[in-house]
C-alpha cells in the first residue's frame, strides 16, 4: 500500500466523485468537490501517474468524439482503474457466512472456489463455529486466490445485531445471542491479525442491514443507460457508442431487508443512518400493533405459543421461505396461500407507514435474498396498506422497487465499508500533518 500514502485529500475527493458517477469529466468533478479547476487538473495528473509519482495509476481517461453542435475540445471522461486493489467483505448472517470481493471501482468480482462453489458456509449456532467458519473461508481464499489476496487493501465485516462501528465490536444480537462483545480481533485470531498488520489493511464493521444499505447506496442505485435514451440531459454527451451511468436522485431511502428475518435500514440525506457516536443498531423488530392471536390462526404461519412477539419478521420470512419450496412442506390451498400473502403484506405495510409518516422517504427498496418473492407477491398488499395509513402527498412522491443487487449484498456492503474506512484513515492522517 506504499503508493496509497502518496494520495492527498483532494485525490480521495476526486476518487469518491468518480466512484459515485462511474465516469466524470473535470467540470463535473469541480462542481461536486468545490475545488478549483487548476487544483483538480494537478490532482488528476497525479492520479493518472503522468509524473511518475505513483507506481500504479488510480484513474484512466477516455476521450469522447468531438460534439458537432458545440465548440471547444472533445470531452474527457475519467474512471477508476479496477485492479489497483481489492476489498473483501465477510457477512456473518443467521443462516450463512459469506465472502464477497470488490475491486477498486466497486465492481463485484466473481468469487468461486476451485470447485466452482461460492465461498460460503452455514453460520452455525455457537461462537466457535462462527469463528472456525470465518477462518476456514479466509484460508481457502488465500490458497485458491493468492493473487487477489496479495492486492487486498481492506476487510469489512457485516454482523447481526448492535455494532460499535468506531471500535469495531459486535456488542449484542437478539437473533444470534451467542454474539456478545465480539471484536474483529476475536473473529480473525492472531494469525490473520498479523497478516493484516503486516499489509496495513483497513478494517470495518457494521450490522447486516446497514451493510445492505451501504451496497444499495454505493452500487445498487446506479443504472446503465445508452446515450440514445430520451432521459439524457441536454448537456450529456451525444456519442452513440458510449455508455454512461446515472444514479438515483433520492437521498432519503428505506431499505426493507427480507432474508431469514425482516428488518429496516435507513439512508437519510444520502448517508446510511447509524445514530449516536457511530453506533449501529438496525430496526430488526419494527412491527407494530400485530394481532398475535390472529396470526396463529392463519394456516401457513408456524407459530408456537413460546415464540416471542417480536419475532414476527422471522415468522413471516420463514413461512414464505417454506412456501417457496413448491409448498411441499405446508400443503396450503390457494385460499390459504392468498390469506398468508394478504396478511403479511398488510402488517408489513402498516408497520412501514409509521416510518413513512415520520421520515417522509422518497424511495423504499426491497433487499435481501427473499426480495424477489416478496416484491412479486406482497407489493399490492403493502402499497394498499401503506395508502390507508399514509398522508396522501407523501404517498404520491414515494417510489417502491426491488433491489438490483445479488443476495450477497451484505458482504458487498461490508467490502465497501472497508474502502470508506481506508479513505477516512488517510483523511485523518493528512489532517494532522
Amino acid at each position: 500500500m506504499s503508493e496509497l500514502n502518496l494520495l492527498t485529500n483532494t485525490d480521495w475527493q476526486i476518487l469518491n466523485v468518480i466512484h459515485d458517477k462511474r465516469e466524470a469529466d473535470r467540470g463535473y468533478i469541480m462542481r461536486e468537490t468545490g475545488v478549483s479547476l487548476a487544483i483538480i487538473s494537478t490532482s488528476i495528473n497525479h492520479l493518472l501517474g503522468n509524473k511518475g509519482d505513483l507506481k500504479t495509476a488510480f484513474i484512466t481517461k477516455k476521450e469522447m468524439p468531438k460534439r458537432e453542435t458545440k465548440a471547444g475540445p472533445a470531452p474527457v471522461l475519467y474512471s477508476v482503474v479496477p485492479n489497483v486493489g481489492y476489498f473483501l467483505g465477510i457477512s456473518v448472517g443467521q443462516s450463512y457466512t459469506k465472502l464477497a470481493l470488490i475491486d477498486f471501482d466497486f465492481q463485484v468480482v466473481e468469487l468461486k472456489s476451485n470447485d466452482g462453489e461460492e465461498f460460503s458456509l452455514e453460520t452455525g449456532t455457537n461462537m466457535s463455529t462462527v469463528l472456525n467458519n470465518v477462518r476456514k473461508l479466509l484460508s481457502s481464499l488465500r490458497e485458491q486466490k493468492p493473487e487477489m489476496v496479495e492486492k487486498l487493501l481492506g476487510i469489512g465485516f457485516a454482523c447481526e445485531g448492535t455494532i460499535d462501528c468506531e471500535n469495531k465490536v459486535a456488542r449484542y444480537s437478539s437473533t444470534m445471542p451467542f454474539i456478545k462483545e465480539l471484536s474483529i480481533k476475536d473473529i480473525l485470531g492472531p494469525s490473520e491479525m498479523n497478516f493484516i498488520e503486516e499489509h496495513n489493511l483497513s478494517l470495518a464493521m457494521d450490522n447486516v442491514p446497514n451493510c445492505i444499505a451501504t451496497a444499495e447506496l454505493k452500487v445498487g442505485n446506479l443504472s446503465k443507460y445508452s446515450s440514445k435514451s430520451d432521459t439524457i440531459d441536454q448537456d450529456d454527451y451525444d456519442d452513440s457508442a458510449a455508455n454512461h451511468y446515472r444514479s438515483r436522485n433520492e437521498k432519503h431511502i428505506v431499505c426493507l431487508n427480507i432474508g431469514t428475518d425482516i428488518s429496516v435500514s435507513l439512508i437519510l440525506d444520502g448517508k446510511v443512518y447509524r445514530g449516536m457516536s457511530n453506533y449501529s443498531g438496525c430496526i430488526e423488530h419494527f412491527f407494530v400493533d400485530v394481532n398475535y392471536d390472529e396470526l396463529k390462526t392463519i394456516p401457513g404461519f408456524r407459530v408456537k405459543d413460546t415464540d416471542p412477539y417480536h419475532n414476527v419478521g422471522f415468522l413471516i420470512a420463514n413461512s414464505i421461505g417454506k412456501i417457496d419450496k413448491q409448498n411441499a412442506e405446508q400443503k396450503l390451498t390457494k385460499e390459504e396461500l392468498e390469506k398468508v400473502f394478504e396478511y403479511s403484506g398488510t402488517i408489513i405495510g402498516k408497520s412501514l407507514s409509521y416510518i413513512i409518516n415520520l421520515l417522509n422517504p422518497e424511495l423504499i427498496v426491497l433487499t435481501g435474498h427473499n426480495a424477489d418473492a416478496f416484491y412479486d407477491r406482497f407489493y399490492p398488499q403493502i402499497r394498499e396498506s401503506i395508502g390507508e395509513r399514509t398522508w396522501r402527498y407523501g404517498l404520491e412522491k414515494l417510489r417502491f422497487e426491488k433491489t438490483l443487487l445479488s443476495s450477497n449484498s451484505a458482504a458487498i456492503g461490508a467490502a465497501i465499508n472497508a474502502y470508506l474506512e481506508l479513505v477516512s484513515s488517510f483523511n485523518k492522517k493528512n489532517t494532522f500533518m
